[in-house]
């Protein structure tokens, strides 16, 4: 009587899953992940025989369609189901581990750490909660997208000086695209730089009031330098206060729009949490990597103040 439940799903899947194409189908595994996500018998082979694929199969299937493992994504959505029952709730810490499918305290605690530098007990004490992963959405076809595979890490942020060209919203986005290029074309005049590795983004929204549902904000493009070093002529330097991060990771291209990530963070992953936005500095910025892998990507992190 105990397998009837799953003998269901397994006849749902199994009646469903020639009807569907392959994005159709990864959704359907997606809602099912959601569905069963705190049961301990979860993992790539029990989802694969419920749909009534392969391991190799659903592996390839899953990966080509959302850009990164099931299993990853299975166990950065497990462990973010824990760290809130964690901060939410009493529950024992074996009680999670278990029930995110761990076999030992021990294995649990280690994932935990790897991925939210900090142990479930210490977690729990902080009392922040900060997603890892939220649901996927397979029908959103963005290139860069906050629900891809992101690194959310909390970080102490030193005071940091930046020199470049700024620019406006006031008349739209394209300031922002020729503050890049205007940078670019001199950035070889900035003797000072002291971060060579990344390049600096600045969304500066205490510049004008936010007025309506459009906020305008100054837009500043340029590179870390020096504290005492002075700008060169045309150019300007800013500097932002030091202060605690939350600092969310990913791979793309330099050219791409972060809006949708922008959306997702702000739109998605901050209502889910507990952080609250540090009103002081009101400003976000993003680090640019120079250093480009074979697929035109390279890191870029997206630093948003908090109390």
């Amino acid at each position: 009587m105990g397998n009837q439940p799953e003998a269901v799903d397994q006849q749902e899947a199994g009646a469903a899953n020639h009807k569907r194409n392959n994005i159709e189908e990864i959704a359907a595994v997606i809602d099912y992940i959601e569905e069963h996500l705190m049961e301990e018998k979860m993992d790539l082979e029990s989802i694969a025989s419920i749909f009534h694929y392969s391991r190799y199969h659903l592996h390839r299937m899953f990966a080509s369609v959302a850009g990164f493992p099931l299993h990853t994504y299975l166990t950065r959505r497990r462990l973010t189901e824990a760290a809130r029952l964690l901060v939410w709730t009493d529950r024992p810490v074996l009680e999670i581990a278990l029930a995110s499918g761990y076999e030992t305290q021990r294995s649990f605690s280690r994932a935990f750490q790897k991925y939210f530098q900090h142990s479930p007990s210490r977690y729990r004490k902080k009392g922040d909660f900060f997603p890892l992963q939220l649901k996927y959405d397979v029908f959103r076809r963005e290139k860069l997208r906050g629900d891809r595979i992101i690194t959310v890490t909390m970080r102490e942020a030193k005071e940091l000086s930046v020199v470049g060209y700024c620019s406006s919203t006031k008349g739209g986005f394209a300031g922002i695209g020729r503050c890049w290029r205007r940078f670019h074309a001199k950035k070889d005049r900035i003797s000072g730089c002291t971060n060579k590795e990344f390049l600096i983004g600045i969304n500066d929204y205490s510049y004008y009031p936010c007025k309506g549902l459009d906020q305008v904000f100054r837009y500043i493009a340029g590179a870390e330098v020096m504290q005492e070093y002075t700008a060169p002529k045309g150019m300007q330097k800013f500097t932002l206060p030091a202060g605690r991060c939350v600092v969310f990771s990913f791979r793309g291209r330099n050219e791409d729009s972060l809006q949708p990530v922008v959306e997702y963070i702000y739109g998605e992953w901050f209502p889910d949490s507990t952080c609250r936005f540090d009103e002081d500095r009101r400003y976000d910025f993003a680090r640019y990597g120079e250093q480009l892998d074979e697929h035109g990507e390279s890191e870029i992190q997206l630093w948003v103040p908090v109390m």
